[in-house]
């Protein structure tokens, strides 16, 4: 699926409310249930995934917007060389460095689960924003 692969998966419920809207644009015959639900039902989803046995239910990686698009050559560049400015105009040794990322701490919320195609080895999902700048 394109959109799992560009870190915005569908969940089962984003995946049965599409096929919803989906089957009355295309004035196709569906369950009551559905327009109760607004939704496509559970068995449905089901039978969809069945059917596409190259799809799978993953739990992704979070990752925030701001790291979705500002890992790109220009910013990569740019950080390189603001920071070999720093480190020589305030001769800053490089053991006194530290990669705080790997404290464990976390203002990103747990993604849901979303449909990925099977043997994709890493499903990003993007989140809320992750708040301050240390």
């Amino acid at each position: 699926m394109q959109s799992s692969k560009i870190n915005y998966g569908l969940t089962y419920s984003q995946a049965q409310k599409l096929a919803f809207e989906f089957a009355q644009k295309l004035k196709r015959k569906y369950q009551t249930s559905w327009d109760r639900n607004n939704k496509a039902g559970l068995d449905w989803m089901k039978s969809f995934m069945k059917r596409f046995r190259n799809l799978r239910l993953r739990k992704p990686e979070n990752t925030s917007l701001a790291k979705s698009t500002g890992f790109n050559k220009t910013n990569v560049t740019q950080f390189f060389d603001n920071l070999r400015f720093a480190l020589e105009k305030y001769k800053i040794a490089l053991e006194n460095i530290y990669h705080l990322d790997e404290t464990g701490v976390t203002t990103v919320l747990q993604a849901p689960k979303v449909i990925a195609t099977t043997g994709t080895k890493q499903v990003g999902q993007v989140v809320s924003a992750e708040r301050g700048n240390w």
